[in-house]
């Protein structure tokens, strides 16, 4: 069996056959020769005339302790549907890319499961690689018709180093999966997510959840109209908040009743920000007694209780029924970072 033959068997790729090997410093060099076919534009616009030629490589998955590398002539189009000069689609890589779509599929996967630094060792290849594949891999495996029944969503950051630095995330509350991540916290972070809408996709969203976070608000109220009827702080801040307002008034009852030789409030900081439900038996009785004294704590914790039962139950106001269209959420584009992002 001739080597080429081996190779062809080898690989698989469709539309082309091995014409050529050559063993380099570099690695393993396939020589392709493609089958004869019309230049496809990425857009899918297709011609016979080409604008120019080059001879371009693709890294392809390893052979043994080996680099590999698909070698081929692809040629510059006039495409008429895109009304510029563009590279030819081929049927092994994804456009723009110098890796073959095997290689990238294997990035890919293992990305998901591994940091990058290990693939960068495992593939030999590089972070900024690494990066750009992950992007081009699922820019293309994305699907927005998952997007269509999308009308709540959550905004949230996350803290990615040590220090201060942040990633601002979009959520489908619905589907639970992430539709947006963009860099640091600011009202900036956001925006571009809201302006991937028409104005028409905007009104369909129902509800944005979010902490207090004031760049996100504005963000909010810059895109949708009726934005206060649609933002819903999430019950963990808020109940936060109260917490925090209940212990400023007990502090201040406190130095009162103190002031007059009182010390009721004295070591009961803790039993005032435990919800009544989770109170240790041990300090029942103890509380008891305090509730029912005069006390301006007492009716702040009373109010801080009475958030307990608010909260989402069931479905949501607003929900669409379950015989509504498909077309009643917004059809986005999801965005993707275009920097380096934590694994």
């Amino acid at each position: 069996m001739r080597v080429t033959t081996a190779f062809n068997k080898m690989l698989g790729l469709v539309g082309v056959s091995v014409a050529t090997v050559a063993f380099t410093p570099e690695g393993i060099v396939l020589g392709l020769r493609r089958r004869r076919a019309k230049h496809r534009c990425p857009c899918g616009w297709r011609t016979w005339a080409i604008y120019d030629r080059s001879v371009r490589r693709w890294r392809h998955l390893d052979l043994g302790a080996s680099r590999c590398f698909l070698e081929a002539e692809i040629a510059r189009i006039h495409c008429r549907s895109c009304g510029r000069v563009r590279t030819e689609e081929v049927p092994w890589a994804r456009p723009g890319s110098r890796h073959s779509r095997d290689f990238q599929d294997v990035v890919a996967w293992l990305a998901q499961r591994v940091d990058k630094t290990t693939i960068t060792k495992l593939l030999r290849v590089s972070w900024e690689a690494v990066a750009k594949i992950v992007i081009d891999v699922v820019a293309e495996a994305i699907d927005d018709a998952r997007l269509n029944d999308l009308y709540r969503i959550g905004v949230d950051e996350v803290s990615y180093r040590k220090g201060h630095s942040y990633l601002t995330l979009v959520y489908d509350i619905a589907g639970g999966t992430v539709e947006y991540i963009a860099d640091d916290r600011k009202q900036a972070s956001l925006d571009p997510y809201f302006e991937s809408f028409s104005p028409e996709e905007r009104d369909t969203i129902r509800a944005v959840v979010m902490d207090m976070w004031e760049p996100y608000v504005n963000s909010v109220k810059a895109h949708l109209n009726h934005a206060e009827e649609k933002i819903v702080f999430d019950k963990f801040h808020i109940v936060k908040h109260m917490g925090e307002a209940l212990d400023t008034v007990r502090k201040s009852e406190h130095r009162q009743l103190r002031a007059e030789g009182i010390d009721t409030l004295t070591g009961s900081k803790y039993l005032w920000l435990y919800a009544e439900k989770n109170l240790p038996g041990k300090h029942k009785s103890t509380f008891a007694v305090l509730k029912a004294l005069n006390l301006k704590t007492a009716r702040a914790w009373a109010t801080k209780e009475s958030l307990s039962c608010c909260g989402a139950t069931g479905d949501w106001p607003g929900r669409p029924s379950s015989t509504s269209s498909a077309s009643s959420g917004p059809r986005t584009r999801a965005c993707n970072r275009s920097s380096t992002s934590p694994t």
